[in-house]
């Protein structure tokens, strides 16, 4: 009798920890989709903190103007420097068709991957452009004011 009390009990913790490690375990990876939905797929870029460029507004960037298309998804280089004073939403633009808009990038952050809307386009070399939408330091006001184009050299894979 006293055996099987012990084997119960030992059976009970085991299943007790068990479900906590569980439980953390869903918490967590709740959390990881959380912040990736947060931050709309940007990462946090290590550039040293640089100063801020003035309180008035400002935007330093960094991009590669090569872009690649594959399996919904465009492959990117866009960063948007702790410097700047301003928040970015970039769109990649093929003949006046946006074909992908990022979350707002805030400064000291950058994206290197865009998911694409449903448009067709295919295989081959394309002129388009990074469109700049800037964004006030709230992230909520978008500066009308200001329209700024890249151009970028777009390969559909």
């Amino acid at each position: 009798m006293k055996q099987k009390n012990k084997k119960k009990k030992a059976f009970t913790g085991f299943l007790t920890t068990a479900l906590i490690g569980l439980g953390v375990l869903i918490v967590g990876i709740i959390l990881l989709f959380a912040m990736q939905r947060i931050t709309g797929g940007t990462k946090k870029i290590d550039d040293g903190n640089k100063e801020k460029l003035s309180s008035a507004g400002g935007v330093s960037i960094e991009y590669s103007n090569k872009v690649t298309i594959s399996d919904g998804k465009a492959t990117l280089k866009f960063n948007n420097p702790s410097s700047s004073i301003n928040s970015i939403k970039l769109q990649l633009i093929i003949d006046e068709k946006v074909l992908g808009e990022s979350a707002i990038i805030k400064p000291g952050y950058g994206i290197e991957e865009l998911d694409l809307n449903r448009i067709s386009i295919d295989k081959g070399t394309y002129k388009g452009i990074f469109k700049l939408l800037f964004y006030e330091p709230d992230n909520k006001t978008l500066i009308k004011k200001v329209n700024s184009v890249i151009d970028v050299e777009v390969t559909v894979k």
